[in-house]
């Protein structure tokens, strides 16, 4: 009983906090539940390829050979030079580089500060 307390004061303060008309916390009704359940795939803006793509997977002739084409043509290179990108990892080991130099740098030259004073 008193864990089910702490949930709905913990409930009810998350929902205080966000912007929406409706929280369930650790609730979903069943009835919401099911719509996703099944997928619904659906077009939202349709276009000439998505009207040329429907006809075809109906079994329908598609009335341009041209259309049919741009349909199945390959998709267009990315225009990057090869070979000079810096991925995720890189930067990591950049980053991880020049934090560990700066960091060696700083110690190395008060410890000169410090010996040369102590002269």
């Amino acid at each position: 009983m008193m864990r089910s307390i702490s949930v709905m004061r913990a409930g009810k303060y998350v929902s205080e906090s966000i912007d929406a008309h409706t929280a369930w916390i650790n609730h979903i009704p069943y009835d919401i539940l099911e719509h996703f359940e099944v997928p619904r795939p659906q077009v939202v803006n349709r276009t000439v390829n998505t009207t040329i793509a429907r006809a075809l997977l109906e079994g329908k002739l598609v009335q341009s050979d041209r259309s049919l084409q741009e349909i199945l043509s390959p998709l267009p290179a990315i225009q990057q030079r090869p070979g000079h990108k810096i991925g995720f990892f890189e930067q990591g080991i950049i980053t991880g580089g020049l934090i560990t130099l700066t960091s060696l740098i700083t110690i190395v030259s008060a410890a000169g500060y410090w010996a040369l004073r102590m002269r």
